[in-house]
Formats: structure tokens, sequence, C-alpha cells
């Protein structure tokens, strides 16, 4: 950051609802679960919004420092911003937890009887857990039953 430049952040506040100028996208301060059931806090954008199930995204940026070459052998590293994108969804009055990406996974969030429906609607419609419009559909889906 620049000196001649003012430091800028986003309120951290479960009453602020940003929302894009196109209307796009909606960005909500939540506190949510990773993956590992850990509880954490951040803006999450509002991919689905259904009457008992909700799917959220999640993006983070990493900045990773450049480093200088050990030696004339080795190239130096140049810094660099890495993007993650995490999946997360909300059922009723329960916490948003982690969307696992395996469907293994996936499938055991939910009870054995549901879980063959969501099964079946995966296979049926050639459903892939890593594309953002196929996650829209299958949280449509089970939003629906």
């Amino acid at each position: 950051m620049l000196k001649e430049e003012k430091h800028k952040a986003l309120i951290k506040d479960v009453n602020v609802l940003l929302v894009s100028s196109q209307g796009s996208s909606k960005y909500e301060y939540q506190s949510f679960l990773n993956e590992k059931g850990e509880k954490e806090e951040g803006y999450l954008i509002v991919l689905y919004e259904g009457d008992s199930y909700s799917l959220y995204k999640f993006l983070q940026v990493k900045f990773t420092e450049a480093k200088p070459a050990a030696n004339s052998m080795v190239s130096p590293t140049p810094s660099k911003f890495t993007q993650f994108t995490d999946y997360f969804f909300k059922h009723s009055q329960e916490p948003i937890s982690s969307l696992p990406s395996k469907k293994n996974k996936l499938l055991a969030k939910f009870n054995p009887e549901y879980a063959s429906l969501v099964k079946e609607f995966i296979k049926e419609e050639k459903i892939n857990l890593s594309l953002e419009t196929d996650l829209i559909r299958l949280m449509a889906f089970i939003d629906q039953q």
C-alpha cells in the first residue's frame, strides 16, 4: 500500500448487507463452520436462497511474498496472490456449514433416506460438485424436497 493511500475495509457487522450496483451479488457478514468444524466469520456471497436451504460462496485471497534465489542455480519466486473458493450451505435454523466437494462426504450430511434421493439426482443430472452452476441446481433440488 502506498503512503498516500488510505486503508479501507468492510465493516464486520451481521446487520450489514452489501448488494452490488448491478444487483447481481449479495454479500452477508456471517459466522460459519469451516471444513474442520471451527467457527469463522466473514463475508459470504449468496448464490441461492430457498425456503429451507441456502448456498453461499466464500472467497479468500492469500498473498505470498517474493523469495530471492538461494543461489544462482535456483530461480527467484515472485510474489503472488492466490484465490481460494469454498462453498457453504445452511438448512433452516442450523448454522452455516461447509459444503464438501466429495460426493460421499456431501451425502453424509443428510439422513440415509434423503441421501439416496440426492445421490440419484447427482447421477441422473451429472452434477459436478466443483461447478458453481451445478451446485446451485443441486441446492434448488434439495430445497424442493
